[in-house]
């Protein structure tokens, strides 16, 4: 089985997300704010995703990852504000 042409892009979205979805309390019922490093990954593994989608002319995948950037971006805004730490 041969690699796609974009491979690196699909790896990326695949690695990034993987960093926002995977942090411990991402599934808890009412998660802490999420870092920004988790942010970060999930912006940059969704816009590769994105990207990956257009490339290979996929609506499909192209359409997936809007609806998970959306999401991402509506959980971030609506988070609670971190606690000052003592």
């Amino acid at each position: 089985m041969a690699l796609p042409e974009y491979w690196w892009l699909l790896a990326l979205a695949c690695v990034g997300q993987a960093l926002y979805f995977l942090r411990p309390d991402a599934f808890r019922r009412a998660p802490s704010r999420a870092p920004a490093w988790a942010l970060a990954g999930m912006g940059c593994g969704g816009l590769a995703g994105l990207a990956y989608g257009l490339a290979q002319s996929d609506p499909l995948l192209v359409a997936g990852q809007t609806v998970v950037l959306a999401g991402a971006g509506l959980l971030a805004l609506n988070q609670s504000p971190e606690e000052p730490k003592p």
